[in-house]
């Protein structure tokens, strides 16, 4: 007689709202993995929301709606040119899956994903171009911005492949994870919100900009 194989455990998928922000135009391999996704039993709902002139307000409406679901506990921004699948997902939140982070503690967690831009990335670490990095940001104090000149003043800068790669991990003070650095910024081309935060901006800022608006800055 065969011994009885132990059960394996089987973290459970992480139950995911899925919106995109776009004018008009979205790409088949983003609409492919919001499909498959969704057949995968990851997605538990997606909508699309139309953008302005004035990009945080299509996020606000976007975040609005998705609150009026219950059946989710992570809100997963993706881009329109964004190229993803069920696995990227649960690659995106394993650390909270594990165990080895608590949304409640941790409750924002941001997919790496590469850009052009031209916004005075850290110089002379990107590979092949200064203008192509993945969008994550830290920041920094300048006093040579446009009408600002010899005031300091606090401002962003895109950190580039090799200096995220160095930065530490979150510390012996907090939970640790291979994968996982804490940044000042980043961008919401893949980026995963947990309920409870936003409930809790829900609760601290006035509408109609209660989640995302560029003018805030360290609370202020």
């Amino acid at each position: 007689m065969a011994a009885a194989e132990e059960p394996v455990e089987v973290a459970p998928n992480p139950r995911v709202f899925i919106t995109n922000i776009n004018r008009g135009q979205v790409s088949s391999p983003m609409v492919a993995g919001v499909i498959q996704s969704l057949h995968a039993d990851l997605a538990h709902g997606f909508v699309m929301a139309e953008s302005g002139p004035y990009l945080d307000a299509g996020r606000n409406r976007a975040v609005a709606n998705a609150l009026t679901h219950d059946s989710w506990e992570w809100l997963l921004f993706v881009d329109s040119d964004i190229e993803f699948t069920p696995e990227h997902i649960r690659v995106l939140l394993a650390p909270y899956t594990s165990g080895s982070l608590s949304p409640e503690l941790h409750p924002i967690m941001g997919g790496v994903y590469i850009n052009p831009f031209g916004d005075e990335g850290v110089p002379g670490e990107e590979e092949g171009s200064d203008r192509i990095g993945p969008v994550v940001y830290e920041w920094i104090t300048r006093d040579d911005l446009p009408g600002l000149e010899h005031i300091p003043t606090p401002t962003y800068r895109r950190l580039a492949r090799k200096s995220l790669a160095a930065l530490p991990g979150f510390g012996p003070a907090l939970p640790t994870h291979p994968d996982v650095v804490e940044v000042a910024c980043v961008g919401t081309g893949f980026l995963a919100l947990h309920r409870s935060f936003l409930l809790t901006m829900q609760a601290t800022y006035p509408a109609p900009l209660p989640w995302f608006d560029e003018p805030v800055h360290l609370g202020v």
